[in-house]
């Protein structure tokens, strides 16, 4: 509910709970747009956004870009960013450089990996560490029909999945129609547990 979401960002603004970090890295233009809106309408009444703890914002959002169009990535995106200072989040940016030789994905990753062992551990934030496309929504059913919706804050879910489970050190989060791997591997897996159940096999 809503008066336990102010309740929890209370809590963070008292130093009771972690800050976020939200984490992103890219080579491509991605959905930036999309992303502001779902952080921005699934934390709305919450006061979340406009949190401070010590002075610095419950939520901080890295971005980092790699390749040729990093600058023109972010001059296009220049309004989803403003929006989003603009709410209370810490915005930061970073042109990232990785080994030569490796995939896009693997470049992201080591780029990802830096920043977040670079981290202050004074705040301990909890990471967030997202795929270039992934928005704060989600797809439910109102009056019979699916629609895309943000019916509760992210955010403060997690915060209360750590309260539960405070020793959880990592979380992986499943976002159901696009594992990271071909979709020629996907459709193995599934026909291989097909197989195995009409034949009663492990």
């Amino acid at each position: 509910s809503f008066a336990d979401a102010r309740t929890m960002t209370n809590e963070g603004i008292n130093g009771e709970r972690r800050p976020f970090q939200i984490v992103i890295a890219t080579d491509r233009q991605l959905p930036l747009g999309d992303i502001v809106d779902s952080i921005i309408l699934s934390t709305e009444g919450t006061g979340l956004l406009q949190g401070r703890f010590n002075g610095t914002p419950l939520v901080s959002f890295h971005l980092m870009l790699r390749g040729e169009n990093s600058i023109r990535i972010l001059e296009q995106n220049d309004r989803h960013i403003e929006r989003l200072q603009k709410a209370g989040v810490n915005f930061t940016f970073e042109e990232c450089y990785s080994s030569a030789g490796v995939s896009q994905l693997t470049s992201a990753r080591e780029c990802a990996l830096q920043f977040i062992r670079n981290l202050s551990k004074e705040t301990s934030p909890i990471i967030l560490w997202l795929d270039d496309d992934l928005a704060f929504d989600s797809l439910i059913p109102v009056n019979g029909k699916i629609k895309l919706c943000r019916p509760w804050s992210f955010f403060h879910e997690i915060w209360r999945y750590h309260e539960i489970f405070p020793n959880v050190s990592i979380g992986l989060g499943d976002v159901t129609g696009a594992p990271p791997l071909p979709a020629s591997s996907t459709l193995h897996t599934n026909m291989v547990d097909l197989v195995a159940n009409l034949r009663c096999s492990p």
